[in-house]
């Protein structure tokens, strides 16, 4: 032990410099060792320290030493205890600046709410399954305090957490109608040649609806005025959008006329025809009837004038002109790339150099080949009816022009004054008669075209049941309401959007009440697939849908059993794009605003939100169209857990959400209902590189036109370097180039998850909850829908 000396006051006597409080001993050995005064006064110093912080020293070293002075009294805390958890090997904090980002540690304050009374407080969710998630606590001074903001990144508010039916697809074979209409019972027997009787209820109207194919006229008019371009449409055989356009600066006016010089011409957009389609390649999209009228002055110039030209290039038309062979008129019928040319008697009531009026008719032999052909010179038939061989085919893409065919103006001539031309069209068109029905044999055909003539009933009815029988063994019953649909709660019944723009969620009034059938009882008409599904209900919404900015926001539903589907779609209003789905886009807002689906139950229980992965809205307004990021070598963008992407949406684009998982099916199952790549034969077209090849087995040498690019895509989000790891760990045995040199790419990769076929057989099973789509070009273009699911 050693004790500071004060003073040595002689040779038996010292002074210490803090009193002794050792216990008191003689003769005992002592030596004295120099100390300097600096030493000195820093050991007290430490050993002040000591006294003071002894209690936050290991003890374990040294016993504790005397407890220090009191401090003052504090104020008096909140009730309530606070659990810390141990916190072990963190031994180094580096701050971060402000916006930065970095890993901070979080510590648990208690399981549960803490033990304190709130008097400000907000609550945040950060969602287990978001490691990338990020959060920020931050301050601001406002004039009446500091404000503190806590917030999250890429973590999404977690999806409502409301009981969910278990799935069944046992299907419904309930049939809703709205009162004062024809309600299908969309009965469908696939073909079956059994003997079905029926029994109808006696409450209920019930018909056999007789179909008869009519031809509708009508008729549209454009007078080419000198008041400009556009010359408006007028009449009902063609959109009142659909005026002629000048296509060059070769014009002039005379007599009140608009005049058209070689190469110019006048042209509409396309008019949107119907005339159906088939798969008969001889007889499709035929038009029943149409008389092509022209009038003005012919310069009387021996040239092939081309007045009237309806046409699709890649498909056919109507081409109507003088001919120069003799005072004659001339009808071209175009077909699939071939042309008949059907000319008319020479007349001497045809004068060109003269205002005359110019007519060609055509009329089609519904039963056989061809039709006729008949001219006219103001309104005096000329000549013969003649014969056609062939049928022209009309698709709805196909425009009018004059003085130019498909804007090639080669065949085009000077000093065509225009006064007025029309299109007379006979439509086909069904007329429907209504035939009472009675208990008993029906035929099959009788059957499948029973339907509810509710056109006298104006309230809603009771449910009745309509019952029919195959072969008096096995019995099928069909419950028909007349009134709206019912839904019980906890199943999807409406979708609510909501939009964004301003930062906020604020949901449109136009709600989509998904409950007015489209189509009933629908099935499969595929003899592998028809029992293989049960029945379903088509819906659409009641009422209008929302409309932003000229883009209309829809939905198409489907039900069957506990399992719903919305499909949202996004396409022009018809204000904004008449036409549809044919016009020019130019200068039309393609993109929709930021925005959300709420999916609601009857008594408006929010069952699932439609987000982006990260719990923005789509087309978020903090996101870019094209991708912001870092490319690869061939142009690849480079996708990261940090910086991922999703696509903005436009028109015609589709979000895709199902209120279930789908059902698993057998592997034999989907081989045999699932159109797959044939995989037996290593074809070269896994390259990740273009080439002109094709498959051999088809085009004998295999040098047909075509891309070897074969591409996957993961089911769920990745990365670029995951899908490389993915890629390398194929099981395709037929891996040829696209697993060397570097070839692999986050968009060369198709992964395939199969899951339930679709119910109505046409819409992709894709919905994994998330975007997922290929990654994209440098322009930001990306395929796919973007697909949630209620999790």
């Amino acid at each position: 032990m050693s004790y500071p000396v004060a003073s040595i006051n002689g040779a038996n006597s010292l002074t210490l410099a803090k009193p002794f409080s050792g216990a008191t001993a003689s003769g005992l050995d002592y030596t004295f060792a120099p100390l300097q005064p600096d030493n000195y006064n820093l050991s007290v110093k430490v050993n002040e320290i000591i006294d003071i912080a002894g209690d936050l020293v290991d003890a374990s070293r040294g016993p504790a030493g005397p407890a220090g002075p009191a401090g003052a009294t504090g104020p008096a805390g909140k009730n309530g205890d606070v659990g810390f958890g141990a916190v072990i090997g963190l031994t180094e904090y580096a701050g971060q600046p402000a916006g930065g980002s970095g890993v901070n540690l979080i510590v648990p304050v208690a399981t549960g709410d803490p033990g304190i009374t709130l008097t400000q407080s907000s609550q945040v969710v950060l969602p287990y399954d978001k490691p990338n998630a990020g959060i920020g606590l931050w301050i601001k001074a406002t004039t009446s305090g500091y404000a503190i903001t806590l917030g999250l990144t890429n973590a999404p508010l977690p999806q409502p957490e409301v009981p969910s039916e278990p799935i069944d697809l046992s299907g419904s074979s309930t049939i809703y109608g709205t009162p004062g209409t024809i309600i299908p019972l969309g009965i469908f027997v696939g073909g079956s040649s059994a003997d079905f009787t029926v029994n109808i209820p006696e409450a209920l109207p019930i018909r056999i609806e007789r179909k008869t194919g009519i031809v509708v006229p009508t008729s549209t008019k454009w007078t080419m005025g000198g008041t400009g371009a556009p010359y408006p449409a007028v009449g009902d055989a063609v959109p009142s959008m659909a005026g002629f356009n000048k296509s060059g600066t070769g014009f002039d006016f005379r007599n009140g006329h608009v005049v058209v010089n070689n190469g110019s011409y006048l042209f509409t957009d396309a008019l949107g025809l119907d005339f159906g389609s088939s798969a008969n390649e001889v007889t499709t999209q035929t038009p029943p009837t149409m008389r092509m009228k022209w009038k003005g002055v012919i310069p009387n110039t021996g040239a092939e004038a081309i007045l009237m030209n309806l046409m699709d290039y890649s498909t056919g038309g109507l081409t109507f002109g003088p001919y120069w062979d003799g005072s004659t008129l001339q009808l071209k019928i175009h077909r699939n790339g071939s042309t008949e040319n059907i000319t008319s008697d020479s007349s001497d009531l045809r004068a060109l150099g003269t205002n005359q009026l110019y007519e060609a008719e055509w009329i089609d032999n519904p039963t056989g080949a061809g039709g006729s052909v008949n001219f006219y010179v103001n309104g005096t038939k000329i000549g013969e009816t003649k014969q056609a061989t062939s049928k022209p085919r009309i698709a709805s893409v196909a425009a009018l022009e004059i003085n130019a065919s498909v804007g090639n103006t080669s065949q085009g001539v000077n000093n065509l004054e225009i006064e007025y031309l029309a299109l007379d069209v006979g439509k086909p068109a069904v007329q429907s008669n209504f035939e009472a029905v009675s208990d008993g044999p029906i035929t099959s055909a009788d059957l499948q075209a029973l339907v509810v003539d509710a056109r006298a009933i104006t309230t809603n009815q009771p449910a009745y049941h309509l019952t029919y029988t195959a072969n008096g063994i096995q019995t099928y019953d069909i419950e028909i309401v007349v009134g709206e649909m019912v839904v019980p709660a906890g199943r999807a019944y409406k979708a609510v959007l909501e939009d964004w723009s301003t930062g906020v969620g604020v949901a449109h009034p136009a709600q989509l009440v998904m409950t007015k059938p489209s189509a009933q009882n629908c099935k499969f008409e595929d003899a592998n697939l028809y029992t293989s599904q049960p029945t379903w209900t088509e819906v659409l919404p009641q009422g209008p849908v929302p409309v932003i900015n000229g883009i209309a926001y829809y939905c198409e539903g489907i039900r069957i059993g506990t399992y719903v589907q919305f499909q949202f779609g996004y396409d022009w209003d018809a204000a904004t794009m008449p036409y549809n789905p044919f016009g020019d886009p130019t200068g039309k807002d393609s993109y929709m605003v930021p925005h959300k689906w709420r999916i609601e139950d009857v008594n408006g229980t929010v069952l699932s939100r439609i987000e982006m992965p990260n719990g923005e809205p789509l087309n978020s307004a903090n996101r870019k169209p094209a991708w912001q990021g870092s490319y690869d070598g061939r142009g690849v963008a480079i996708i990261t857990a940090n910086n991922q992407w999703n696509p903005f949406g436009t028109t015609r684009s589709g979000v895709i959400w199902r209120s279930h998982e789908p059902v698993a099916y057998s592997q034999a199952d989907v081989w045999k209902n699932v159109p797959a790549y044939d995989m037996r034969v290593p074809f070269a077209a896994k390259t990740g590189f273009s080439v002109n090849g094709g498959d051999a087995r088809v085009f004998g040498d295999g040098q047909a036109n075509g891309f070897a690019n074969y591409r996957a895509m993961s089911w769920e989000p990745t990365t670029y370097n995951d899908i490389i790891t993915a890629g390398a760990n194929t099981q395709d045995p037929w891996k040829g180039q696209r697993l060397r040199g570097g070839r692999h790419r986050s968009e060369r990769w198709y992964l395939a998850e199969i899951h339930a076929v679709q119910p109505d057989g046409a819409q992709p099973r894709d919905g994994s909850g998330r975007c997922a789509r290929r990654s994209p070009d440098h322009a930001g273009n990306g395929g796919g829908v973007c697909s949630r699911r209620e999790r």
